[in-house]
């Protein structure tokens, strides 16, 4: 299925807040100024709007026409800043 990689202490040479997709050969790579992540380049990246703290969704490619499900990886973020008592 692939590998998968991510590295939330990368620093992009031109950081942007909505995320840059480059391709590198056999992987593609997402970048924003917080993290990246390089995932096989037969998965397709679908970036969202922020809404409920979802930054990405990446889906895998189906084996057949009788798979009726992508897998799937998904990135959402959440403020717990409020929550620091039980930090």
């Amino acid at each position: 299925m692939g590998s998968f990689k991510f590295n939330t202490s990368y620093t992009s040479t031109k950081p942007t807040s909505k995320g840059e997709e480059t391709d590198n050969g056999d992987y593609k790579e997402y970048a924003t100024e917080n993290y990246a992540v390089q995932y096989p380049n037969d998965w397709t990246l679908s970036s969202s709007d922020g809404k409920m703290g979802m930054e990405f969704i990446l889906l895998a490619p189906r084996s057949g026409d009788d798979d009726q499900f992508n897998e799937n990886i998904t990135l959402a973020v959440e403020d717990l800043s409020g929550y620091r008592k039980f930090v």
